[in-house]
């Protein structure tokens, strides 16, 4: 029959996202992404056929193979047909929240030799699909996640045996995602475009009419980071067509009445991170109603796949480091005439950011002094505790940390020196410091990882509750990492973690962007040490303090 390329509604189903992207989305209050989501046998990322929610960031792109082995029945024919099934497909970010994807199929059908009749196989390419989806609604408190997407088949398997469908099909459609603790629900409803015409030489096993798709599923994740994560997908299909329009002649020569389908099957599998970017696919299905033989629903099936993902590695977008301090005065002064009496240097201001806070958080101290005799000056700071950052009439205070919370408060006291080399001058102030924390102080991270594990997760859906009680209330996220690697690389991950903190709050729970400042440590603020494993898992942390204006 002759192939119908149909170019308008393909050109509708991929610049339609990408105009709603440009005018702007309802709502961006958190992102439904789970990294247990990997590309789907139809490229787009979600189960093993359902779509989720989740799209990549812009040229972020990951590639992948499927290969499904699957059993089914064919009209007046008793051999059992074996359809074997290898997909190679591509997805890619392309604006925020807008994802392609291609899905190429190589098919090759078996009929064993059964009851006298011979056996028979063939081979070759299948309908080539291209898949685009755009997230419309982030996930926010009950409301779910919302996405929208298209399908587009182009005929290019033989119809004739049913590896191909002879016709140019579509599917529209929208998703619906939902955290429920920590079980990820998955909702797909569509509509299928049959671009079959009455008296079309009918396909064996991809004679679909227009038809109604949909499904669910879920999945959850055994291991901590989404190692490990089970899924089970249900799918249904209901076609509109007639069962009087046509016929279809089967291998045997034998024309049968081409039945309405209203298949559903099961499909259970499971997710292994291999790493970072290896992502390995296995499981099973098997048919839960089906009258006749479809490829969407066979009597059994079993398919395993890899996909290999590329993220945008951090460009030279580095939090902006504090303002230099000033370098020390030298310390010998230049040889002057002395005055016949010297007079001491005068401090005439000393100012603390805050004269209350909590443990481990910093405050900024600030002296001005003059000196009558215009001599040179030098501050020296000191603390009866915690630890002093930097020189000159400015430093930042870093108060100790107190070992049992809920206990007495105590108070430490701060000196300045001022000295002119010959007569120097002190004054102290008192900060009390209390033994509470409204913050949870340190969240971990896997080896070479920036994502959150579910662990984090709740404890910054915690923090959030108490930076949304106190909106005034600014925050410091400091990302460090153990000893291993360069310090360059390091100081990056360090950013790359404190970043996934700051858009997790962000995006989930719409903490404004201004009240939260994100630096990177690297490996230089080590808490255990770096000579076993135990310690360099506690190095690997995100440490979040109150910042006092």
């Amino acid at each position: 029959m002759e192939k119908k390329y149909v170019v308008v509604p393909v050109i509708v189903i991929l610049i339609v996202p990408m105009w709603i992207g440009s005018c702007g989305t309802l709502e961006a209050t958190t992102s439904d992404k789970n990294n247990g989501e990997v590309p789907t046998k139809f490229g787009l990322s979600g189960l093993y056929t359902l779509f989720g929610t989740e799209t990549p960031d812009p040229w972020e792109f990951s590639i992948g193979v499927y290969v499904d082995y699957s059993r089914l029945d064919l009209p007046e024919d008793p051999r059992k047909p074996e359809l074997t099934e290898v997909r190679f497909g591509a997805a890619l970010g392309l604006i925020p929240r807008f994802q392609l994807g291609v899905s190429v199929p190589a098919l090759d059908l078996f009929l064993p030799a059964t009851n006298g009749i011979p056996e028979f196989s063939d081979s070759g390419m299948g309908d080539i699909t291209v898949s685009g989806k755009y997230r419309v609604l982030n996930e926010t408190g009950s409301i779910p996640a919302i996405a929208l997407y298209g399908l587009v088949s182009f005929p290019n398997g033989d119809e004739k045996i049913g590896l191909g469908s002879g016709s140019t099909d579509y599917t529209l459609g929208g998703i619906l995602t939902k955290h429920v603790g920590p079980i990820n629900l998955y909702g797909n409803v569509g509509f299928f475009i049959s671009g079959y015409k009455a008296g079309d030489p009918n396909p064996l096993l991809r004679s679909l009419q227009d038809s109604l798709v949909y499904g669910a599923g879920l999945d959850f994740s055994l291991v901590g980071g989404n190692k490990v994560n089970l899924f089970a997908e249900a799918t249904f299909l209901h076609e509109f067509g007639s069962e009087e329009e046509d016929q279809v002649v089967n291998l045997l020569g034998i024309p049968v009445e081409d039945k309405v389908d209203n298949p559903g099957q099961l499909n259970l599998g499971i997710h292994l991170g291999l790493s970072e970017s290896f992502v390995l696919t296995g499981g099973g299905g098997f048919k839960l109603v089906n009258e006749n033989a479809v490829p969407e629903a066979p009597n059994w099936r079993v398919f395993g796949g890899i996909t290999y993902s590329f993220t945008r590695k951090p460009g030279t977008r580095i939090a902006q480091a504090p303002p230099p301090t000033p370098a020390p005065p030298p310390t010998q002064v230049i040889p002057v005439e002395p005055p016949i009496v010297n007079r001491c240097p005068e401090i005439t201001e000393v100012t603390l950011s805050a004269s209350e806070i909590l443990g481990n958080e910093r405050i900024k101290i600030s002296a001005k002094a003059t000196d009558a005799d215009n001599n040179p000056l030098t501050y020296q700071w000191t603390a009866t505790g915690g630890e002093i950052v930097g020189s000159g009439g400015e430093v930042i205070w870093i108060a100790p940390d107190c070992r049992t919370i809920g206990g007495p408060s105590a108070t430490y006291t701060l000196s300045v020196t001022v000295s002119d080399a010959q007569c120097p001058v002190t004054q102290s102030r008192t900060i009390v410091v209390r033994c509470e924390r409204i913050l949870e102080g340190k969240l971990p991270f896997d080896k070479g990882s920036a994502r959150l594990n579910n662990l984090a997760k709740a404890a910054l859906d915690n923090i959030a509750i108490v930076l949304k009680k106190f909106p005034d209330q600014d925050i410091l996220i400091e990302g460090h990492t153990d000893s291993s690697g360069s310090e360059a690389a390091n100081q990056q991950m360090g950013l790359r973690r404190a970043e996934s903190v700051r858009n997790y709050l962000i995006t989930r729970h719409g903490i404004e962007p201004r009240r939260i400042r994100i630096e990177s440590m690297g490996s230089a603020r080590a808490i255990a040490t770096n000579d076993t494993e135990e310690g360099r898992r506690q190095n690997r942390r995100v440490e979040i303090y109150r910042l006092i204006k």
